[in-house]
């Protein structure tokens, strides 16, 4: 399951403002690089065609599916808290999970389509 966390107003290329959900997946166990473990979630943002009052009452809610790391064309990424720069080649994407199909039924052999509304046994 992933959540919904917040939101944010963005602005495409053609400048055109949208909003994108903001989804964290589930913990996670990772271990660092000098062998420390800690507890993590993946987080990636899902543009939407929803308003800003719809957004808002999405916070909390779950959706289907699980955030997966995928690759990438590499990009610079600024890091917010300190403005360090970084070349990254992998993202975080939004991965629904599709709904099961239904078991056929065992009676399925036995059954056979009507074609003029009256019940019959095949």
């Amino acid at each position: 399951m992933v959540k919904i966390i917040d939101y944010e107003l963005r602005t495409s290329e053609e400048g055109k403002s949208f909003y994108t959900l903001i989804l964290q997946g589930e913990t996670e166990i990772v271990k660092s690089e000098n062998g420390n473990f800690y507890a993590t979630a993946r987080k990636c943002s899902l543009p939407c065609t929803f308003d800003e009052q719809v957004c808002e009452s999405m916070i909390g809610k779950e959706l289907v599916g699980s955030i997966k790391n995928v690759n990438c064309e590499p990009y610079e990424y600024i890091n917010k808290d300190t403005g360090e720069v970084s070349i990254l080649n992998t993202r975080n994407v939004y991965e629904p999970k599709e709904p099961r199909k239904a078991e056929p039924s065992i009676f399925e052999p036995f059954m056979k389509p009507s074609t003029n509304g009256v019940l019959e046994h095949a």
